[in-house]
């Protein structure tokens, strides 16, 4: 899809394994970020809608806007919105208090390079 005007910033977030009593889960959170300013110099639009309420995105393709976006549901999504506190608590921090009481989690970042993978784990 080279040479679009268009930014899609979505990465996966989280993974998440429930303590043993639970069973064995995984969980797939995914950030939507905002426009980078030089995205927005470059005159991109926003093609990736995100409902809270749903855990779905759809994602619009810019070239053919009369098509109807794509959707996807996920367990858990964020938005531009969102704090980095505010996504800790609702990924993070429940497998880190799962750590101490001497549980296994796994948190992991995934997507393509710029879809903000790093500013997720590590925030600015």
């Amino acid at each position: 899809m080279a040479g679009f005007k268009a930014a899609a910033g979505v990465a996966l977030v989280g993974v998440k394994m429930e303590k043993a009593s639970a069973g064995e889960c995984v969980k797939v959170v995914v950030r939507c970020r905002p426009l980078f300013g030089k995205e927005i110099g470059e005159g991109r639009k926003k093609i990736v809608a995100c409902d809270l309420k749903t855990g779905e995105i759809k994602i619009q393709n810019p070239k053919l806007p009369e098509d109807p976006a794509k959707q996807f549901t996920f367990d858990q999504v964020y938005d531009e919105r969102n704090t980095q506190m505010e996504i800790f608590e609702g990924t993070a921090l429940p497998i880190v208090r799962a750590a101490i009481e001497g549980y296994n989690g796994t948190i992991f970042c995934y997507g393509q390079t710029g879809t903000g993978k790093t500013h997720s784990m590590e925030g600015k």
